[in-house]
């Protein structure tokens, strides 16, 4: 009798392998069918033209010639290239996505090494595009001999040196393609060698902005600007530049009293001409109070169509600020549209009743309303 059940169990136990068999086929089969139809699929951003991923990546990134920021040693632009093989293979041999550098500053002991070796893969990576290069006064000394190789291709430089002479090394050669050059002197030091860029060497330059102006060996293309911008500067400066300068559409001038200066620079000989000029800043600190009248009074400035200043660069004991305008849009014949007074004490009705003719003016009591 044992014998015959265990025979029928074993006939049992085969029928049931062979049913679970038959599913774990059927499951297999159904398997095989999703996985065909996952290989099958592609998903939507990867069936874009690269083209059209490229355009893309590019509004990801600031427009150029802002360049993205790095945190923590890492480039805004490198998570682009993390998300798949595709998008890695796009972006690295894409040149324009590489042609804006913000040079990072190196966050620890050895840091230097990285920070050149990230520097070159942008510049290999951006081709022969020109360059938008900005950089600190940290990272740049010893990024240099990474960065001067490329200097042919550089087209917008926004730097901050230590001194006059370290940016001497970077101007050493023609910059052919350079048209902004932007430079914040830190521990500017007016007795070190100073650098010159001629107007053969860079021919395209047209925008400039120093803080401070580093003194007047500094010799750049004055003539051949259009928009300049001077911060923390002496009108004894300032104003022989503007002279220089009849291109200028835009100006911005953040002008301090010199305590070395015996005022030479108030005696008029004749009028600053600035013909083409559409734009005048003033900024102004307690070191700029008093000074907007005789400066104002030398410029004359035809085609100007908007003024920003504030109140305190063109106060006095003596003078309204009213009057100091009104005089200075008189003597120059402009057609003043935008006046824009910051810090203001006068309100904007007293602006308006003695400039009338002005479109637009505003008068806030901050002091930036930039």
């Amino acid at each position: 009798d044992y014998m015959e059940a265990a025979r029928a169990l074993v006939e049992k136990r085969a029928a049931q392998i062979r049913d679970l068999q038959a599913q774990i086929a059927a499951l297999q089969a159904e398997q095989q069918r999703a996985q065909r139809r996952l290989d099958a699929y592609k998903y939507p951003v990867l069936t874009l033209a690269n083209e059209i991923i490229v355009e893309i990546f590019r509004h990801v990134l600031p427009p150029y010639p802002e360049a993205p920021l790095h945190t923590k040693g890492k480039s805004f632009l490198y998570p682009i290239t993390h998300v798949c093989r595709q998008w890695r293979e796009i972006a690295i041999q894409t040149p324009v996505l590489w042609r804006a550098i913000d040079l990072p500053e190196p966050t620890h002991r050895g840091g230097r090494s990285i920070v050149a070796k990230m520097t070159a893969t942008w510049l290999e990576r951006s081709g022969n595009y020109p360059l938008s290069i900005h950089g600190i006064h940290h990272a740049l000394p010893h990024l240099l001999p990474t960065l001067t190789p490329s200097r042919a291709r550089w087209e917008h430089l926004s730097l901050s040196v230590t001194n006059v002479a370290q940016f001497g090394e970077v101007a050493a050669d023609p910059m052919p393609l350079l048209r902004s050059l932007t430079l914040r002197f830190i521990e500017s030091d007016r007795t070190a060698a100073l650098a010159s860029i001629q107007h053969s060497d860079s021919p395209l330059l047209r925008s400039v902005s120093l803080e401070p102006y580093p003194g007047p060996a500094f010799i750049l293309p004055w003539s051949h600007l259009t928009s300049l911008t001077l911060r923390r500067t002496f009108p004894d400066d300032a104003l022989p530049i503007l002279r220089q300068s009849a291109r200028l559409v835009h100006c911005t001038l953040h002008l301090l009293h010199n305590p070395r200066s015996n005022g030479a620079w108030r005696i008029r000989t004749e009028d600053i001409v600035l013909p083409r000029l559409e734009t005048l800043i003033f900024e102004a600190t307690t070191a700029s109070v008093n000074l907007g009248k005789p400066v104002l009074e030398m410029l004359d400035t035809p085609a100007l169509l908007s003024l920003e200043v504030p109140e305190r660069f063109i106060s006095s004991a003596s003078i309204a600020p009213t009057v100091v305008l009104t005089e200075f849009v008189v003597k120059c014949g402009c057609a003043l549209q935008e006046l824009k007074v910051s810090g203001a004490q006068y309100t904007e009705q007293v602006y308006r009743t003695a400039l009338p003719s002005v479109d637009e003016i505003t008068a806030a009591e901050s002091l930036n309303i930039s």
